[in-house]
């Protein structure tokens, strides 16, 4: 994640030296940034970094893993002594684990997608560029939403963790994560997003997705009982 904003980053960085050099550049691309646009794009690089964490960490509070065969036998993964669905648990998750859900894992895609919708029309404006470029540098116009499909699938590929803790689950929870990396995978075919110019970025995005499906595949294949020793020794 980090790899991909500096490489966007630094792309836009060259592109506007090189039309400067060329005497091209648009004069609102010169104008100075003030204190207001360094504090939103430092909130915006840092919110991005910060989302795969903030996702993992608060559906981790939804980690529950069966020891028994109750219904009730139920415990918090980060806390064996603790119950889910009860007491403390059930107070952190309305206190906590459902504001982080509205606030983080909801509330910074939809933000981000507010702002960009709204300013839509001025995409190539030198305060816009700066303050919320980092979300659609390098897209097509059509397709400045794009970053928001990319945080609706981490969302959910981090999501998948609080599905079937126990080896009876691990199957349903591969099986949903190679689903939404295919579909992942299959709309970014379909949608092409990156503008011309952009294709390392849209190469590392597209083999980003086949190692990852590649890799469930192979532990479905490793975790198989059934499944020859030779595939299980390549998997």
């Amino acid at each position: 994640e980090f790899r991909r904003v500096l490489f966007r980053s630094l792309v836009a960085k060259n592109k506007k030296s090189l039309l400067i050099r060329r005497n091209t550049v648009n004069p609102l691309s010169l104008r100075r940034p003030t204190p207001k646009d360094h504090f939103v794009v430092c909130l915006v690089i840092l919110m991005h970094l910060m989302y795969p964490t903030a996702c993992q960490n608060t559906f981790r509070l939804l980690a529950c893993t069966q020891v028994g065969n109750g219904p009730k036998d139920w415990f918090l993964q980060a806390d064996l002594e603790q119950p889910c669905w009860q007491g403390s648990h059930f107070v952190m998750v309305v206190a906590v684990c459902i504001p982080q859900i509205l606030l983080y894992v909801i509330g910074f895609p939809l933000a981000s997608g507010l702002m960009l919708f709204k300013n839509r029309h001025r995409l190539h404006n030198a305060r816009t560029k700066y303050r919320w470029g980092m979300l659609y540098v390098g897209l097509k116009k059509s397709r400045y939403y794009w970053e928001i499909v990319v945080s609706a699938r981490k969302a959910a590929i981090f999501s998948l963790s609080v599905i079937g803790s126990a080896n009876t689950g691990l199957a349903v929870q591969t099986h949903l994560a190679m689903f939404v990396l295919m579909s992942s995978l299959i709309a970014h075919l379909i949608g092409r997003p990156y503008m011309k110019g952009w294709e390392l970025l849209d190469n590392f995005e597209v083999s980003g997705l086949v190692v990852c499906f590649c890799m469930m595949f192979s532990g479905i294949v490793f975790y198989t009982e059934t499944a020859p020793e030779w595939l299980r020794q390549f998997a």
